[in-house]
């Protein structure tokens, strides 16, 4: 149960659902500020993606669009 438990309370920070829990009173908005400066900054893993290409249409002779 632990596990359903952990999963049902990951999801009251759902951006879907973050404003309506807010509303009812689910959490606060400390509660909130509080799991954003808990969550880790995954900027090391990002991929840039170069959208100008992309909508030139450059990107359709195997070129990927993506910066590296």
């Amino acid at each position: 149960m632990a596990l359903l438990s952990k999963a049902s309370e990951e999801k009251q920070y759902d951006v879907r659902l973050l404003e309506r829990n807010l509303t009812r009173g689910v959490m606060t908005h400390k509660d909130r500020e509080k799991f954003l400066k808990g969550l880790s900054d995954d900027g090391v893993n990002a991929l840039w993606v170069n959208t100008e290409h992309l909508a030139s249409g450059e990107g359709r002779s195997g070129s990927n669009g993506f910066d590296d």
